[in-house]
């Protein structure tokens, strides 16, 4: 299936929004409880990515221009961080959007192209 940068950005949007509200709840839930341990830190950095994600879906078509290797390095980020959380829906959905992020730049006219590798 073949991408466009609208429905990538959707896709970006969507991850965020249900990573931001997952996670939201999650943290929230565990601060209300008052057993704050070191696996919340490490949501709250999720809930940090899912804000990320949400800005890259909101301005991925200039993104893509201005600087395409920021949307990868945050989709490769985010896989890492589904590996360890052992999300195997999020680890195929972010390796799905990487996959074809990558495939946007490798079909780039040839400055833009310049720019990824920089």
């Amino acid at each position: 299936m073949r991408e466009t940068t609208r429905s990538l950005s959707l896709y970006f949007m969507l991850v965020g929004v249900f990573t931001v509200i997952g996670m939201g709840f999650q943290l929230t839930t565990a601060l209300q409880a008052g057993s704050i341990g070191i696996l919340h830190l490490f949501t709250f950095f999720q809930v940090l990515v899912g804000l990320a994600y949400l800005y890259v879906g909101a301005k991925l078509s200039s993104l893509l221009v201005e600087r395409p290797q920021l949307p990868m390095k945050l989709a490769a980020l985010a896989i890492v961080l589904s590996c360890l959380g052992l999300n195997i829906f999020g680890v195929l959905l972010n390796t799905y959007i990487y996959y074809q992020l990558k495939r946007m730049v490798r079909e780039a006219p040839p400055e833009m192209e310049s720019q990824v590798l920089q």
